[in-house]
């Protein structure tokens, strides 16, 4: 009788055993699966989106140029990638080159009610709200400067414009605030900027 009992303990722990590893593996896979799911969305994101490359000029002082490559994976979300280089002039002559790096995440909070209201929409042509952290490097020429270079990291958030100017040209505005990093001056401050340029869309 007791070896009866043993038995069945046992034949039930093997049971037990046997279902939690088929539940280990199911959840295993599960997430497996989720997770390739997750990857192909972000992989696959930039090519299935509507993709745009412009060149950006600022307009006013420092004078420079932008590469702008974005995509769209939400009708009210836009993100875009900013390669750029500005330069600083002292006397006639440059004095720096900045050369900087941005990601700007858009919200397009308009754009749907423009469209139905028929307005035009071109270009992402619409009011929004951006978060554009940034990285920039600076090199001066002016043997006199302190730092021959400095590095500064800026995060604002924003709120800005885009507005069509023809079939290839359009008006791109901004206004924010935001932390800014010095590396020189090891030290965090509070910044402000307005940022108005004008594109040509290349795609």
């Amino acid at each position: 009788m007791k070896r009866k009992i043993k038995n069945l303990k046992s034949e039930i722990e093997v049971s037990r055993t046997e279902k939690a590893r088929k539940i280990l593996f199911l959840t295993l896979f599960s997430a497996w699966k989720k997770s390739l799911i997750c990857l192909f969305c972000i992989v696959s994101m930039p090519v299935l989106a509507q993709n745009m490359a412009s060149i950006e000029a600022p307009m006013g002082y420092p004078m420079g140029v932008s590469f702008a490559y974005g995509f769209d994976f939400h009708p009210k979300q836009y993100i875009q990638i900013k390669p750029n280089m500005t330069t600083t002039l002292s006397g006639g002559n440059i004095q720096s080159v900045i050369y900087g790096l941005a990601i700007e995440h858009r919200y397009y909070y308009n754009s749907v009610k423009r469209q139905l209201n028929g307005r035009n929409t071109l270009h992402k042509s619409a009011d929004f709200f951006s978060l554009k952290p940034s990285w920039s490097y600076m090199s001066n020429k002016d043997k006199n400067e302190l730092y021959p270079t400095n590095q500064i990291f800026y995060c604002p958030i924003n709120w800005g414009l885009r507005r069509a100017l023809g079939e290839r040209f359009y008006l791109d505005g901004s206004i924010g605030v935001g932390p800014l990093y010095n590396k020189n001056e090891n030290a965090w401050f509070l910044q402000g900027n307005f940022y108005l340029s004008i594109g040509v869309r290349l795609f």
